[in-house]
């Protein structure tokens, strides 16, 4: 099979059969009987060059393809010309080759294209078929090639894929519950003398259990320095506060046990989105200065351990982000989880142009998140537990008597809502949400944000849509009601991009 290398132009006929046109024109020229050398849908014979110290610059042919074709390219394209002594460029070639010759008191010139110029390349070629060619790359086809590439494409002239999801209620697989722990006056973490054990407290995240877990767990650990306990300590709770805790607690040379009601996959951070952000994790009129230095102290802890677990094992990874946003009005002030989110993980969004996306929002940001995959990563983090020689026990605790009963001399009471009924903390909340997951879309590479609180994150294990807040809402079944809403406005952002 052969293929023509063609570029645009007038042309005119050759001995050969060949066509050439006149160089003093933007013009074109074929190459009849230069083999394929890759089956591509164009075979554009690229010229590119690499500027010498006298000014010079060596030519190469089939610049375009990899490096590792790009030799026998040249090899083939040679070996044709000599083939084909009366082919429109072999002729202009012996030409050129001719008048170099001359010029240089008879040396020995190659035969191949890399005795060419950049000057006298355009002269044969003419300058509007040498630029279409593309004369000013770089590198050269000969026995001095580099062994390696420098490859900018991403940065030149990648062009960002953008596959929209597919959202029909046809498609819904499932949908799931979770009521997150939320306090007003933020997560609580503190401690008390119980029958002379210590009992600490961490618990009421809000929306913010996995991306806290870490910072939160650490500070709680402090806590011990002032009393460490002679013995083994005990962890009332197995969801993503409870496993960090009891993690850390190993690390730092105790022997841990996990009590709690419910284990993996049962827990409320398993019904979680799962993205590196802490979400209504106190109410706007009940921040402090000392609340606001805590949070940044735990979410710092945290960025910087989520950061050593990325990869297949714990199912962290990160990935592209976008925000849409409509116009009119003045924009709102972040609030506090925002500004304290942007000062740990810093500024790195950047308004889109309008050809940038294929979003209809007036207002378009990209950023990168860090998705969490909380069935991969709290099954990993069990392990990773139980490894260490850790144990979880099925137990239910229904008051401070029942706690106190445990021989541990230092426990952790990690229990989320169940704090309400455990210590009578009446200031936890249920905050209601509502997932809905379709199948996995494996070309679906980025996370998406758009009005008062939906967002869409890609998973291994399907595609979730959310998102509710129902503050003291406490129903955990699904609601298709709820399904209908986030589903229709989803399915409005992505059957919009063009």
């Amino acid at each position: 099979m052969t293929k023509s290398v063609t570029m645009k132009g007038k042309d005119s006929q050759t001995a050969d059969g060949g066509t050439v046109h006149d160089s003093l024109h933007s013009g074109w020229m074929r190459f009849p009987g230069i083999p394929a050398i890759v089956d591509v849908p164009q075979s554009f014979v690229a010229f590119s060059s690499l500027a010498k110290q006298d000014g010079s610059s060596d030519i190469r042919p089939f610049a375009n393809l990899p490096r590792h074709l790009e030799r026998g390219a040249c090899d083939a394209f040679n070996t044709a010309l000599s083939r084909r002594p009366h082919s429109a460029v072999h002729v202009g070639l012996r030409r050129h080759q001719r008048r170099r010759r001359r010029d240089a008191g008879g040396a020995t010139m190659r035969s191949d294209l890399a005795s060419c110029s950049r000057r006298d390349l355009l002269k044969l070629l003419g300058l509007p078929a040498a630029a279409a060619l593309g004369v000013f790359g770089t590198a050269a086809c000969d026995g001095r090639r580099q062994h390696y590439v420098v490859d900018r494409a991403g940065q030149r002239a990648g062009l960002r894929r953008f596959e929209p999801v597919d959202v029909d209620a046809s498609r819904l697989i499932r949908s799931t519950v979770g009521l997150r722990p939320y306090r007003n006056s933020g997560f609580r973490l503190d401690s008390q003398r119980l029958d002379g054990k210590q009992l600490i407290h961490l618990y009421g995240h809000g929306g913010g259990g996995i991306t806290l877990s870490w910072g939160t767990a650490n500070l709680a650990i402090g806590l011990l320095a002032e009393n460490p306990p002679p013995g083994p300590v005990a962890v009332i709770g197995a969801g993503v506060i409870g496993l960090t805790t009891a993690i850390l607690l190993q690390r730092a040379g105790y022997d841990a046990t996990i009590y709690a009601a419910a284990a993996w996959p049962h827990t409320t951070s398993n019904a979680s989105a799962a993205t590196f952000y802490p979400s209504h994790v106190i109410a706007a009129d009940r921040v402090t200065p000392r609340f606001t230095a805590l949070l940044e102290s735990a979410l710092f802890r945290s960025y910087h351990a989520f950061q050593r677990l990325t990869g297949q094992r714990y199912g962290v990874r990160w990935m592209d982000s976008y925000g849409l946003q409509g116009g009119g009005g003045a924009a709102a002030s972040p609030d506090i989880e925002t500004q304290v989110y942007m000062k740990v993980v810093g500024e790195h969004s950047r308004v889109l142009t309008r050809d940038e996306h294929p979003f209809a929002a007036d207002r378009v940001t990209q950023d990168r998140d860090l998705v969490i995959e909380p069935m991969i990563y709290l099954h990993a983090l069990l392990e990773d537990f139980r490894t260490a020689g850790g144990t979880v026990r099925i137990r239910r605790f229904d008051t401070l008597r029942d706690v106190a009963q445990l021989t541990e001399h230092a426990i952790f009471n990690c229990t989320g809502l169940g704090a309400r009924t455990l210590v009578g903390d009446t200031e936890v909340r249920p905050a209601r949400g509502q997932l809905c997951v379709l199948p996995p879309q494996p070309g679906v590479d980025y996370t998406l944000y758009h009005g008062p609180f939906y967002y869409m994150v890609p998973r291994e294990d399907g595609i979730v849509l959310g998102g509710t807040f129902e503050l003291d809402n406490e129903r955990t079944t699904s609601d298709p009601a709820t399904d209908a809403t986030i589903l229709s406005a989803h399915k409005a952002v992505f059957d919009a991009m063009r």
